[in-house]
């Protein structure tokens, strides 16, 4: 298991596994990628409690409930970041074998209940999820005992969000913010402008923040800053 590092010597030197672990004061975080495109899940727990949430359960259930079961812990929800098929396709397995509610930004609520618009029809397996529980621009709730705040990052998808634990210092990016680079907005409700603004305003977070994104390897802030060529006036 990795510890919390005090500095980020940039992905030359050093890169975070797909399939590690990781614990950032007290929340450990458990990295699963699944389905056809390669997406991140992560399964959140809180050390002490095994309370735990999972963060866009894109495919694979069975393979996510099996962790949870595996390791004792009690799932208390589930986190979106946005309703694009590859993000939500594993939510309904899920919830057959866990009661727990659905978390998602109120500005991406036709995206989930819409099978076309989230695009899981064009690839063979229609989805949708009906019945979250929408969370408004920087609303801060409970994940696992820890507070999240909500950050609303259009650009990829008109409601796609990110996720701030702050006393954990990461952040969940979805697909707005990933390792150099940021999300594509060429699927509906994608706006290319939206995700350049949504980025920059990323970057007033902690430097030492950890982006954990959507698809690919994580990244901090401080890295990103530095090195993204999507964000302006680079450190």
């Amino acid at each position: 298991m990795r510890e919390r590092q005090a500095d980020f010597p940039g992905v030359s030197e050093w890169s975070l596994s797909m399939q590690d672990n990781f614990e950032l004061n007290g929340l450990k975080i458990k990295n699963m990628v699944v389905g056809m495109v390669q997406t991140n899940c992560y399964v959140l727990s809180n050390v002490k409690t095994k309370k735990a949430v999972i963060v866009d359960p894109g495919d694979q259930a069975n393979v996510i409930c099996k962790y949870l079961r595996e390791e004792g812990l009690e799932l208390e929800g589930i986190l979106l970041t946005h309703g694009h098929f590859d993000h939500i396709i594993g939510v309904s397995g899920v919830l057959e074998n866990y009661h727990v509610p659905v978390y998602a930004y109120e500005a991406e609520k036709a995206m989930l209940e819409d099978e076309r618009l989230n695009c899981s029809v064009q690839v063979g397996n229609p989805a949708t999820v009906i019945g979250a529980i929408y969370k408004k621009a920087d609303e801060t709730f409970e994940a696992a005992g820890f507070p999240v705040k909500l950050i609303a990052t259009p650009g990829h998808t008109k409601g796609s969000c990110c996720l701030y634990f702050e006393k954990n210092e990461c952040l969940f990016s979805g697909d707005t913010l990933f390792l150099e680079s940021v999300g594509r907005t060429d699927l509906p409700t994608g706006n290319s402008r939206a995700i350049i603004e949504s980025v920059n305003s990323l970057m007033n977070l902690p430097e030492d923040t950890y982006v954990f994104p959507g698809h690919g390897p994580a990244t901090t802030i401080k890295y990103e800053k530095a090195n993204n060529p999507f964000v302006e006036n680079r450190a």
